[in-house]
């Protein structure tokens, strides 16, 4: 039986999960029943989150039951209290002992361990090691992005557009495809995955468009309010100004990036 919940981030995906692990351990009628069930997790933190639930709350519930936000959703499998109390702490103690099968891990571990226990049906060694090189996928990822840009894609022409002006407009360099591998490389690290999971945010919401086109507005505010109070000199202001006027001669509309991405493709092929 397969059984799918579907959450988002920090609306207690680990309680719930936890809860029906814990079920499936307590009221199956094999006693060693942890090493027939397998949790996936993504990440490393939210495996070692889970274990720990998964343990604490069999503890609590062979010591203290009642206190256990799991009593009232298990005593009823078990005739009384103390029935629960003890089949908890036998399936701690069995696990405690025989902690390599308590099968909880992340979903890359599972297929390694999968590919190894297959590893002559596939053709390699078992003693195999797998390298993730995230920074040429990224480079990859930019630059099919970039090669398929066309004339369809003016919402993200405007974007990149806007992005370039930014940049010169504060004095440094022009380097496009640099500045998304390092925005790409950030949002695939695991800091940035471990601050998602932890606070709770919704990506997709959050990154979306429309919030992202109020946050530059926001903080384009706090910045101009920033200079007006610092004072900054008249001529640099001036300069500035000067850079705004030249950016818009040749950069009206998305013209001049495609001409770029053009002769970027071209330099590649020669």
């Amino acid at each position: 039986m397969i059984r799918i919940m579907k959450a988002s981030a920090g609306s207690g995906k680990t309680f719930n999960l936890a809860k029906t692990y814990i079920r499936l351990l307590l009221t199956d009628e094999e006693r060693y029943s942890y090493r027939h069930i397998l949790a996936v997790t993504f990440t490393n933190k939210a495996t070692d989150e889970m274990k720990s639930r998964i343990l604490k709350e069999l503890h609590l519930l062979a010591k203290s039951p009642k206190e256990s936000p799991y009593f009232e959703e298990l005593v009823a499998a078990f005739e009384s209290e103390n029935g629960l109390r003890k089949r908890a702490e036998t399936v701690l103690c069995d696990i405690l002992h025989d902690y390599g099968a308590f099968a909880v891990s992340t979903i890359d571990r599972f297929f390694q361990q999968t590919l190894k226990a297959f590893s002559r049906e596939i053709g390699q060694f078992a003693t195999y090691q797998v390298e993730l090189d995230r920074e040429s996928l990224v480079s990859e990822s930019v630059d099919r992005v970039l090669d398929s840009l066309s004339d369809d894609n003016k919402d993200l022409l405007q974007w990149l557009t806007q992005s370039v002006m930014d940049d010169l407009e504060k004095g440094k360099r022009y380097n496009l495809e640099n500045n998304l591998k390092t925005v790409a490389m950030t949002l695939k690290s695991d800091e940035h995955r471990a601050a998602i999971e932890e606070y709770g945010i919704d990506e997709e919401k959050e990154y979306s468009k429309e919030n992202l086109t109020r946050m530059k507005k926001a903080l384009s505010g706090v910045m101009t309010s920033f200079v007006k109070e610092v004072g900054r000199p008249p001529r640099l202001l001036s300069a500035r100004q000067g850079r705004k006027v030249w950016l818009t001669k040749i950069s009206r509309g998305s013209a001049s990036i495609r001409s770029m991405f053009a002769l970027r493709r071209i330099l590649r092929m020669s």
